[in-house]
């Protein structure tokens, strides 16, 4: 069933995967730590076992231009996490997060709501 159905109207949906299984659920962090420095993390935990690989690309645009990170591989365990650090510039910077998460049992695609930042 998907989680549209059964989620209370106030608690968020959860991600869902390619044909419509329930996944799980997508973190995305930024943080400003100065200098025009942004740290940058995110953590994806499954409901349908162990992640066994991700395909995530996160891009971070900011005035000091826009860069993209990848992160590609098995990881082996449920949560997934990873993050970096990298130069924005000052000023508002955005952050985005999308790709695959694969379990045993589904490939999930996954997407954030951009994440907005002030970098100082």
């Amino acid at each position: 069933m998907c989680a549209a159905n059964t989620t209370p109207p106030d608690v968020a949906l959860r991600t869902e995967a390619v044909g419509g299984e329930e996944c799980g659920a997508l973190t995305l962090t930024a943080m400003s730590w100065g200098r025009g420095v942004a740290a940058i993390a995110w953590r994806a935990s499954s409901e349908t076992g162990p992640i066994e690989g991700v395909d995530l690309t996160v891009s971070v645009s900011g005035r000091a231009g826009t860069t993209v990170h990848r992160f590609s591989g098995p990881t082996g365990s449920t949560p997934a996490s990873e993050g970096m650090v990298t130069y924005v510039g000052t000023g508002l910077a955005v952050v985005t997060i999308s790709g695959t998460v694969e379990t045993a049992v589904a490939a999930c695609s996954l997407s954030s709501a951009p994440a907005r930042i002030g970098v100082r």
